[in-house]
């Protein structure tokens, strides 16, 4: 009986383990509709930001990393009245520790400051 639980369990991690969901990274683009042209803004600087969450089981754990790492962006940008953040880039990358029972998920993010004239 022992072996079977074992057989049966060894074959689901296995399984688990080589599938294309175990690799997985992202790029997220985000706009939010201002047209933008080189006569109407200048550049004052770039801001980036960090953020790590870990998943244990796919259950326990984790927090929205995405969006803190656009709160940092936002807080880092110190935004005055007519400026923005444009060119927003998010990346996730994923790495799966003990056969995807633990999951570290790291999530970067760059952005562009502009002033509007």
């Amino acid at each position: 009986m022992k072996k079977t639980i074992f057989a049966l369990f060894a074959s689901v991690a296995m399984a688990f383990c080589m599938t294309s969901c175990m690799t997985q990274s992202a790029i997220v683009a985000m706009s939010d509709g201002t047209a933008i042209n080189a006569a109407n803004f200048t550049y004052v600087g770039t801001v980036k930001a960090e953020a790590q969450t870990t998943v244990w089981l796919v259950l326990f754990g984790g927090s929205n990393v995405d969006q803190q790492v656009l709160d940092e962006m936002k807080k880092k940008a110190n935004l005055k009245d007519g400026q923005m953040l444009t060119n927003i880039r998010i990346t996730a990358e994923n790495e799966y520790i003990v056969g995807g029972i633990v999951i570290k998920k790291t999530v970067r993010g760059t952005a562009d400051v502009v002033q509007f004239k």
